[in-house]
C-alpha cells in the first residue's frame, strides 16, 4: 500500500530534508511536539526522517496549537483524550501504515489461525545476553535460572494443562527456545531462522506494544 523506501542515491538533492534523532531523550524534540506548531514548521521540508523510541502520542493530542487539525479532531471525536496513548493507538496506526510482505504474511498465518481458533496466546521474551548477532553483547550472569523460573510460573498457572494455549517464544538464546519448547512440545510457536537483536544506544523501558496487541499474557526480562 505504501512504499517507504528512501534511496539517497537517487533522491533529488535539491529537496529540503529534516532529520531528527531522538532516542531515549531529546528535550528539544519533545518540546516541539508538546508546545509548538510543529506541523506548520515541518511543512516546508520535502522529506522528514525521524528516528525515535519516545512516547509522545499523548503530548501531540494535548498540543493546543494543533487541536484544530482534521486528523486530531477525528480521533478526539471518537476516543476520550485520556485513552489516546501509544498503547491504544499503536495497533491501529501500525495496521494502517504497514502492510506485511507475502513472506511475512505466510509466516504469520499459522499464528493468526491459532488465535482465530480460540487459543489463548502467551508470549515469552527472554534476553540472556551474548546475542550471536552482536559480538560486543554482554552475558547477563543473573539470569541463569530464568528458564526454570518461567517454566515454573507457567506450570503454576496451569498453562501446561490448558490445551487451548499456544506459547510464543522469543529469545537471543537458541538453548532457551529449545528448553521451553521441549516443555510444551505441541503448544509452542516460534520463528525459525537466525537470531537477531536490534540494540539501542542507551537504557530505557521497552513497552513491547507489538506483543501486547495479540497476547493474553506476556513474560519478559529487563534488557540490562
Amino acid at each position: 500500500m505504501y512504499n517507504w523506501t528512501l534511496d539517497n542515491r537517487t533522491s533529488n538533492f535539491n529537496l529540503s530534508r529534516k532529520i531528527i534523532h531522538a532516542i531515549d531523550a531529546e528535550s528539544n524534540f519533545a518540546n516541539d511536539i508538546q508546545n509548538t506548531k510543529f506541523i506548520e514548521t515541518w511543512a516546508k521540508y520535502n522529506d522528514i526522517e525521524i528516528y525515535t523510541n519516545l512516547d509522545l502520542v499523548s503530548d501531540i493530542f494535548r498540543n493546543p496549537f494543533i487541536r484544530n487539525n482534521k486528523i486530531i479532531d477525528m480521533f478526539l471525536l471518537h476516543v476520550p483524550l485520556e485513552q489516546l496513548t501509544l498503547h491504544s493507538l499503536f495497533p491501529f496506526v501500525f495496521e494502517i501504515l504497514f502492510q506485511p510482505s507475502l513472506e511475512v504474511a505466510n509466516a504469520l498465518q499459522p499464528i493468526l489461525q491459532a488465535i482465530e481458533n480460540g487459543y489463548m496466546f502467551t508470549c515469552i521474551h527472554l534476553r540472556m545476553g551474548q546475542n550471536p548477532s552482536n559480538p560486543l553483547d554482554d552475558r547477563f550472569q543473573d539470569r541463569s535460572s530464568a528458564v526454570k523460573d518461567i517454566i515454573d510460573f507457567l506450570n503454576r498457572t496451569n498453562l501446561r494443562k490448558m490445551r487451548n494455549t499456544r506459547v510464543f517464544i522469543a529469545s537471543d538464546s537458541e538453548q532457551v527456545v529449545s528448553n521451553i519448547a521441549s516443555q510444551f512440545p505441541n503448544q509452542t510457536i516460534t520463528i525459525p531462522g537466525p537470531i537477531l537483536h536490534i540494540d539501542r544506544p542507551a537504557d530505557g523501558t521497552n513497552l513491547v506494544h507489538g506483543f501486547l496487541k495479540i497476547c493474553n499474557k506476556v513474560g519478559i526480562t529487563l534488557k540490562d
